[in-house]
């Protein structure tokens, strides 16, 4: 296994951890919703604002912002075990990568 290909693996095995942290946030946005439109409902026409609905439109948007992030991260470490790659072997790595000082492969004995 060359280190390119390492570096997509683990880059792709890592962007798993977003993907099930999306889904998580995902579950609890219908109890947010329930939540939201039952304090909404029960509204006081004599008071402005409300805290729990106040609570509730924020955290709404808090999971809805950290759900969209975190698929941003999942897309990026899906895509980016190139860049990986080059940021890890960088320096010590030049000759090997170009074929002069080996075949560039990683093995367990190694």
């Amino acid at each position: 296994m060359t280190k390119k290909d390492m570096a997509v693996v683990v880059s792709r095995a890592l962007a798993l951890y977003p993907l099930c942290w999306i889904f998580s946030e995902i579950t609890y946005i219908p109890t947010v919703l329930f939540s939201l439109t039952h304090h909404t409902s029960h509204q006081s026409v004599l008071a402005a604002r409300d805290y729990f609905s106040d609570m509730d439109v924020l955290s709404l948007a808090l999971r809805v912002f950290r759900s969209v992030t975190l698929l941003g991260v999942a897309f990026w470490l899906y895509f980016c075990g190139s860049s990986m790659q080059r940021y890890f072997w960088r320096n010590g790595d030049a000759a090997e990568d170009s074929g002069a000082a080996g075949s560039g492969k990683l093995s367990l004995a190694e």
